[in-house]
């Protein structure tokens, strides 16, 4: 089934221009304010760096056609190694998502605070911008649902390695902890929660390339 094959390729090399969109993303935004500092140094970071930001948004926003190009191939594999049932495939789907609408709306959210900052003025931009970071939260409640339905196909089948499952489960308590990040702007927290994105979005590279490696786990061949 070339074709197939095909296609199954397509979704990996997603799952890696996500990976690399990502990687952009937070190179542009690597030195940015955290939730706990004050509202001018959101202002001023905003007005001295603002067209970073407009990329850094547009970067995040490309970043999820590309997420969900995955999904469809994650979709895939995990509906074979139900058997056809589909049933942790359509849960890891959802999150898929879920991640990826709620990863949108913070490139939204960013976008804004790129174009209007002079609008918002520092109460302004703080606000929206923290609206940004602990939208960091609402991805990792949707990459608990991905990962953790991962894991649950893999540790009764054989698609993937054992290892990768222990890996699946380890970043879904990780990203569980993560998703404090909706309520809680504590320096603690905002650590876990960036730095399991960051992991997840590894996560997903693996998958890749073990689709790559692969495809016929996805198309049955």
């Amino acid at each position: 089934m070339p074709a197939a094959t095909g296609w199954v390729r397509v979704t990996a090399l997603g799952g890696l221009a996500f990976f690399g969109l990502l990687m952009g993303f937070a190179a542009l935004t690597s030195d940015s304010p955290a939730a706990t500092d004050p509202r001018l140094d959101f202002f001023r970071y905003a007005v001295e760096h603002h067209d970073r930001l407009q990329w850094a948004a547009v970067l995040h926003a490309l970043a999820m056609p590309a997420a969900l190009l995955f999904v469809s191939g994650l979709f895939a594999a995990l509906r074979q190694a139900e058997g056809g049932r589909a049933r942790w495939a359509v849960s890891a789907a959802a999150g898929g998502v879920l991640a990826a609408a709620a990863t949108l709306t913070g490139a939204l959210v960013l976008g804004t605070v790129a174009t209007r900052y002079l609008d918002l003025g520092p109460d302004g931009t703080r606000v929206f911008w923290t609206m940004w970071q602990l939208g960091l939260g609402a991805v990792l409640a949707g990459q608990v649902l991905m990962i953790g339905s991962t894991a649950a196909v893999g540790w009764h089948g054989r698609s993937f390695p054992r290892w990768f499952v222990v890996v699946s489960v380890v970043l879904t308590v990780l990203s569980g902890v993560g998703v404090l990040m909706l309520g809680f702007t504590s320096a603690g927290i905002q650590v876990v929660g960036v730095v399991t994105v960051l992991l997840n979005a590894g996560w997903m590279v693996l998958v890749s390339l073990h689709l790559l490696r692969h495809p016929e786990l996805a198309t049955g061949g």
